[in-house]
């Protein structure tokens, strides 16, 4: 069970991960959920303020690679997440756990160029 409603400590951080490429090589995706988001310049310096809540530093990134590239990773703040034991909601995207398989519903806006990045990624775990 991934747990996504795991406690997150004061300064701290969680992410969960997943890289792929595909069989023939020109495609790759990078694939990041942020809780306490390391690459966050708001969250650094509230962190140097103070004890700072991860939850406010939220965020997905998702790195496109091949013929198509394309990046994402629009920070959001504590009421655009939601999390319980099998699922993470970011703002309108969403990671799912169920029995073998984690499955990215992704909508988010690319950067630095504005376009829609929609899509589903599941990653099935073998046995």
């Amino acid at each position: 069970m991934i747990g996504f409603d795991r406690p997150v400590a004061p300064n701290g951080y969680a992410w969960w991960y997943v890289d792929a490429l595909s069989d023939d090589g020109r495609h790759g995706i990078t694939l990041i959920a942020f809780i306490g988001s390391v690459f966050s310049p708001y969250y650094a310096a509230a962190r140097r303020r103070g004890p700072a809540d991860p939850r406010h530093y939220v965020a997905l990134n998702v790195a496109l690679y091949g013929d198509v590239r394309r990046w994402t990773m629009t920070e959001r703040g504590r009421t655009r997440l939601h999390t319980d034991a099998t699922q993470m909601v970011v703002g309108p995207s969403a990671l799912t756990w169920r029995d073998d398989r984690l499955t990215f519903d992704i909508n988010e806006v690319t950067m630095p160029i504005p376009s829609r990045l929609r899509g589903t990624v599941r990653v099935i775990r073998r046995r």
